[in-house]
């Protein structure tokens, strides 16, 4: 049998399960167990929608997009919020994104979801740098900052993780002062969603502390960051194994909540061609599965039989969501 070119695309169409845009920040203390007056000011300017959150139940976290938190002990993490990790560790799984500033940040790894092997360090500092500029953090809706803006806080952080600790593919933003393993603040995938960690005592300063820098802009541009890292989660299609002459392996991810899932698939080579789900890297004619579910974790594996002759067809991805629809990777897989 020849080589056969098979193009995969993966199309995202909306449900009614997801929201089309990360409105919904729930807010949240875990010293008063539930939100603060004092973190709306920042999510209104950053565009997003305050909902109050007072138990962190499932129903509360499935009602939000992002879950901004704030942790004033400098000696423990909230009872309250300990209670409900698995809750949070659930949620985070299918799409939310978690935003927690933490004074403590001892044993932080276990209050992080995907924390597991994080190590943290308390050890407060006045001097903090930006290591990557290319986020919403240091130019967004609050303003713009730079390496000397959040210094001098007192305590502009109360200690760091160590780089070499955190998962891979994490986005390091803030370090202390010509320390670059040392990271104040970072964010990280965990499942379908994301979690965003800093140990800047952002509680001091939005309780009006008379730090514009902080509560006025860092504040609404750390909560934005936040908001774009649920938006910008696209679905990923990958081949994981290919047994020639028998079947080859598909993996789905970064689904979401309620997404579902159809493979597309043409043998004759690249698109583009226009359909109902947008225009797809594929040439016509290709074919279509029935609908999938995606599981808990927003994922879908899907094992077939390979084609015994080129002009038979295969399977790629469509990601089903409330009728809009967003493409992502195509893939050119030589099946031998």
């Amino acid at each position: 049998m020849s080589a056969l070119q098979l193009i995969l695309s993966v199309v995202l169409v909306a449900t009614g399960s997801l929201p089309l845009a990360a409105q919904d920040v729930g807010y949240y203390d875990m010293a008063t167990g539930q939100g603060n007056a004092t973190q709306v000011p920042s999510i209104v300017a950053a565009g997003g929608t305050p909902v109050l959150i007072f138990d962190l139940s499932p129903a509360e976290l499935a009602g939000i997009d992002v879950l901004y938190v704030q942790n004033p002990s400098n000696t423990s993490f909230g009872s309250e919020y300990l209670a409900n990790l698995p809750n949070i560790d659930a949620a985070v799984t299918v799409g939310l994104v978690l935003l927690v500033h933490d004074r403590y940040v001892t044993n932080a790894s276990s209050i992080l979801p995907g924390g597991i092997g994080i190590t943290a360090v308390r050890n407060t500092s006045d001097d903090i740098d930006f290591q990557d500029t290319s986020t919403l953090v240091s130019n967004g809706p609050g303003g713009i900052l730079n390496d000397t803006d959040l210094d001098g806080g007192g305590s502009s952080c109360h200690g760091y993780l160590d780089s070499a600790s955190l998962p891979g593919g994490a986005v390091n933003i803030i370090e202390r002062a010509l320390a670059p393993t040392q990271i104040v603040l970072t964010s990280y995938f965990h499942g379908s969603g994301s979690v965003v960690y800093s140990t800047i005592p952002l509680d001091y300063f939005l309780a009006g502390l008379n730090d514009p820098n902080m509560s006025d802009i860092y504040a609404p541009n750390v909560v934005a960051y936040a908001m774009e890292l649920f938006l910008g989660r696209d679905p990923i299609l990958e081949v994981t194994q290919v047994i020639p002459g028998q079947f080859i392996t598909l993996n789905a991810t970064r689904l979401g909540q309620g997404s579902r899932v159809a493979f597309v698939v043409s043998s004759l080579g690249p698109g583009p061609t226009p359909t109902p789900f947008g225009v797809l890297e594929v040439s016509s004619p290709f074919r279509v599965t029935p609908l999938f579910p995606a599981d808990v974790n927003g994922e879908f594996n899907f094992t077939s039989t390979l084609p015994m002759v080129p002009t038979l067809f295969m399977q790629s991805v469509v990601f089903l969501e409330d009728g809009s629809t967003q493409l992502t990777n195509p893939l050119q897989v030589v099946i031998p």
